[in-house]
């Protein structure tokens, strides 16, 4: 009997061999078939691609002329949805024959390029959602022949086109529309999509550009849909495609999305962790440390990343997954190498260094030996190169000058002490350089006065009485240098508060000699503590500092 089960497994097992070939057969010969199709479609000369061209743009061209009514999108869309069945009939009836169902699947395409007059009439969006045909759309996303799909992506695209829709008025209309589309479950047929197209094809690759032109429209028409791609393995690809060794357009536009998505969505950069986003967007990032991007788009895509790096590190968690990832020596390292990527680091220090939730992040900067690169950085702005990198000089002083600030907030005494020996070396050449800064940055407030002075009478035009007024004019005057302005002369306070009084007299000497007097640090400093928020995180502590280190400019 043992024999005898032993030779029914051994049949059994080649019965499932043999079916398992006959399956493996069977979707070779299916796609084969499917390429076949694509094909013969593609066979066609160019003369008549073109007039089928110049038909489609005729007959699109004839319905925007007419007044295109209900009546009119009732009469398009029974066409097309003609043209799916016939499809799909032809489809079934012959399977095995696929030059008997190619002329279906051209007049498929065309009517689809038709449906695009759609999208110039957004006001009839409710009945289009209304009349069943968005389901039938989405139902192309996953036609075998991929062609199709593509046009039914690009169809989408066009209906929920931001500029499309601002120009028509129709923001509104799109917003119901892609309400409707994501209680169809379209993100997820979306993907689904996209994970069956092939990039190494040209016109795949467009679908695939496509499918994240509908993420992008998406997202600017209505934030609040981050949830949507949340809820599926969007993120998810999008951070594995940022990681192709490639560089494309598709490549490009993965990381705008990313982007964007980090930067307008919390729940989204709470999910960095556990999508390891920090991991991937440093190991992406780690080419850039000793060479510079070779185009113009691969800037725009190394950029993109920083920004993703600064949304994800706002969240107090993704801090310490940024320092387990080696994010500061990375950082520290393109600071030093002088490329491109030098500003980006800067401005993601800035982030990851700020605020109390950064004292971890500036212990491990300053055991990493940053003082060293950070200060080198701070005596020079390259401002002819950064210029000519189409980067602001103005900004590249911001986040040196803010990555300091941050090491004497929330480093520990031992490492403030570090700090403060800075100010000393060298003769005090870090005081002549605050200095030169607080005249440069003061001059250029100086200069803003005027628009300033405009800017409160309007206010006062517009009925804004007294704190309403201060208050949004102070705002401005942070943005026209006030900010930076502040910070330079806290780190002066700061020094004559912690190196005692040489730090004090050689300032003094300096500010004499270019005709400045010390009660300039002091009036700002004092407007900076006015307006310290109450309500900060240890903002008591953090104001008493404050009034300490003013004191030590005052006696």
């Amino acid at each position: 009997p043992k024999k005898t089960y032993q030779m029914a497994d051994e049949y059994g097992d080649d019965i499932l061999v043999n079916r398992n070939r006959e399956g493996q057969d069977a979707d070779l010969r299916k796609r084969k078939r499917e390429a076949d199709v694509r094909e013969e479609g593609r066979r066609r000369t160019a003369a008549e691609e073109e007039k089928e061209r110049a038909l489609a743009a005729l007959a699109r061209d004839d319905a925007v002329g007419e007044d295109f009514d209900l009546h009119s999108l009732r009469k398009l869309v029974l066409g097309f949805e003609r043209k799916v069945s016939l499809n799909q009939e032809a489809r079934i009836k012959f399977a095995d024959q696929p030059t008997k169902f190619v002329d279906s699947e051209i007049k498929l395409h065309e009517s689809l390029q038709e449906m695009h007059v759609i999208s110039t009439n957004p006001s009839l969006y409710r009945d289009v959602c209304s009349c069943g045909v968005l389901n039938t759309i989405l139902g192309l996303f996953a036609h075998d022949n991929s062609d199709i799909a593509a046009e039914a992506i690009n169809l989408l695209e066009d209906m929920i086109d931001v500029e499309t829709m601002g120009e028509s008025g129709g923001e509104d209309d799109a917003k119901e529309l892609l309400n409707f589309l994501i209680g169809e479950s379209m993100p997820v047929r979306l993907l689904q999509a996209v994970q069956r197209l092939n990039e190494a094809e040209k016109e795949e690759a467009d679908a695939v550009h496509h499918a994240l032109g509908v993420l992008e429209n998406m997202l600017e028409l209505m934030p609040e849909t981050a949830q949507a791609l949340l809820e599926t393995e969007w993120v998810a690809w999008l951070l594995q495609r940022v990681r192709q060794p490639v560089f494309d357009a598709n490549k490009l536009y993965a990381s705008e999305l990313l982007a964007i998505l980090f930067q307008s969505s919390q729940p989204a950069r709470a999910r960095a962790g556990p999508l390891d986003a920090i991991n991937v967007v440093l190991e992406a990032l780690a080419q850039y440390k000793r060479r510079d991007p070779g185009t113009p788009d691969e800037v725009e895509f190394m950029e993109n990343l920083f920004n993703v790096l600064c949304a994800v590190v706002m969240e107090t968690e993704n801090r310490e997954l940024f320092l387990q990832a080696e994010g500061i020596d990375l950082m520290l390292l393109m600071i030093k190498e002088h490329h491109r990527a030098r500003v980006g680091a800067l401005k993601v220090l800035s982030f990851v260094l700020s605020g109390t939730a950064g004292a971890a992040a500036c212990a491990v900067f300053i055991e990493r030996l940053g003082l060293k690169t950070i200060f080198s950085t701070f005596m020079v702005t390259p401002t002819s190169k950064l210029k000519k990198m189409g980067y602001s000089p103005l900004e590249f002083e911001e986040h040196t000058l803010s990555i300091v600030a941050s090491l004497l907030r929330n480093g520990s005494e031992a490492h403030r002490a570090r700090v403060l020996g800075k100010f000393v070396e060298n003769n005090f050449e870090k005081i002549d350089r605050l200095v030169e800064l607080h005249v440069e940055y003061s001059a250029r407030l100086a200069e803003q006065e005027p628009r300033l002075e405009q800017s409160r009478r309007d206010l006062e035009a517009d009925g804004f009485e007294g704190e309403e007024i201060a208050e949004e004019l102070y705002g401005r005057r942070l943005e026209s240098g006030l900010f930076t302005l502040q910070t330079i002369d806290l780190l002066v306070a700061e020094a004559c508060a912690g190196c005692g009084q040489a730090v004090r007299e050689h300032l003094t000497r300096v500010l004499k000699l270019r005709g400045r007097a010390l009660s300039e640090f002091v009036e700002v400093v004092a407007e900076y503590i006015k307006n310290v928020d109450p309500d900060e995180q240890n903002g008591d502590a953090y104001r008493k500092h404050l009034e300490t280190i003013l004191k030590a400019l005052t006696d």
